[in-house]
């Protein structure tokens, strides 16, 4: 018999998520850092920036079917620990290849490659633990305090990382980086991760196989029309997310003019707008419903898509103040679209399939993220990289296209009981 999991203010969940909070943070940092890296200590061009990006995107298209079915195989904090080990370990191996002068695109691709298979591995055991120290009816709740603390990681990082690059050096952030992961699982010891109650378990989800597994994640997602029209528009929305971030540090820094520490501190309005997202979300969603929340977000990019696009006319001071309202529109309507992704799945599928059909969404919206990232270099060089930009932003528009056409997505409203 299954117990009923605490209140989400309880000890179990705060030290959940600050673990995960700090285990981002890391993740964060390292994501912006990586390309000024390649650009002010390793001299790399645009086209071996988007090759690196690729790598570390790339993990997805690969392991993403089998990190959400092994993930629901194995113990939950016996997997979390093990992904923060050997990511500490991976980074503690790129500090030794800095300091030998031995860190080359190819090395840190394959690094970063292994710690994004890591990545989907601690992600989608860290979905289902969700539910296990917190009740079903706190779900949107702390899905919000969780995205709160992911806003706050991949907006706050960025500025601590410009911080940290400019008085100390690289080094300093893969170093810090590397402790972040060994911090996460101190706070992860002794949670009881691994709740799954059996009444939840119909006979027909019973199956045995791995590939039986990956395929019941495809079989679930495809038979519920919302998540599934969710699930393409926020495909579409990271192929150019991908594509846009791919360039957008070397066209920062280059045509725009700005140094990594300002281009750090744009992010630090989106952190606000993050929070502020994940604090309004409980609200937005009783008035307004699941379904036409996430179409009035995706709208929201698409417009603030094109107002980047602008940006290719600016520079300086009046670029870095287009690019930090619109990445604070981003980042508001990115952290409700999360919490309520997130909450679709844990309410949609039981317990026993979440980390299962998280893989899944992963694989299919996360997996297009190397072709993004490609497509944006190869047009970055062959077009110049303020066309490919243009291109990425005006992208945007088809994935709140897609939300807009389904009325199944617009009516949509989860029972939260």
């Amino acid at each position: 018999m299954s117990t009923r999991p605490p209140r989400f203010r309880g000890p179990d969940f705060s030290r959940l998520w600050v673990g995960d909070f700090v285990s981002n943070t890391g993740t964060a940092m390292v994501t912006f850092a990586v390309p000024v890296i390649g650009v002010t200590e390793l001299g790399l061009s645009a086209q071996q920036i988007s090759w690196v990006a690729a790598a570390s995107l790339s993990a997805p298209l690969f392991f993403s079917l089998s990190a959400g079915a092994l993930a629901d195989r194995l113990r939950r904090s016996f997997l979390l620990h093990v992904c923060n080990i050997a990511r500490f370990v991976i980074f503690a191996l790129l500090c030794v290849l800095f300091l030998v002068g031995s860190l080359g695109w190819v090395s840190l691709a394959v690094g970063l490659f292994a710690v994004g298979v890591l990545n989907l591995l601690y992600e989608s055991s860290m979905a289902a633990a969700v539910p296990s120290v917190v009740s079903k009816g706190d779900l949107v709740k702390a899905n919000s305090w969780i995205e709160g603390g992911l806003s706050v990681s991949e907006t706050g990082g960025p500025v601590f990382s410009g911080f940290i690059l400019n008085t100390f050096g690289a080094l300093a952030i893969l170093v810090l980086n590397a402790v972040s992961y060994l911090f996460s699982s101190l706070m992860l010891l002794g949670l009881p991760l691994d709740r799954r109650g059996s009444k939840d378990k119909p006979e027909r989800f019973s199956i045995k196989g791995h590939l039986s597994e990956v395929w019941l994640g495809f079989r679930l997602i495809w038979g519920q029309v919302p998540q599934r029209v969710a699930l393409f528009a926020a495909t579409l929305y990271n192929f150019f997310d991908s594509w846009l971030f791919a360039i957008f540090s070397v066209f920062a820094l280059t045509v725009l003019g700005l140094s990594p520490f300002t281009f750090g501190l744009v992010f630090a309005v989106a952190t606000v707008t993050g929070i502020v997202g994940s604090g309004v979300a409980v609200k937005l969603t009783d008035r307004y419903g699941f379904g036409t929340l996430l179409v009035t977000s995706f709208s929201m990019i698409a417009m603030a898509g094109i107002a980047l696009a602008f940006s290719v006319l600016l520079e300086g001071l009046s670029a870095a103040v287009l690019v930090a309202a619109v990445f604070a529109i981003f980042e508001f309507c990115i952290v409700v679209n999360m919490i309520i992704g997130r909450t679709m799945r844990q309410t949609l599928f039981p317990e026993e399939h979440i980390s299962k059909v998280a893989g899944t969404a992963r694989f299919l919206s996360w997996g297009v993220d190397p072709l993004g990232a490609l497509v944006g270099g190869a047009c970055a060089a062959a077009l110049g990289l303020e066309t490919s930009v243009v291109i990425a932003c005006c992208g945007f528009s088809l994935a709140a296209l897609v939300c807009l056409c389904s009325r199944e997505l617009r009516s949509f409203r989860p029972v939260l009981a």
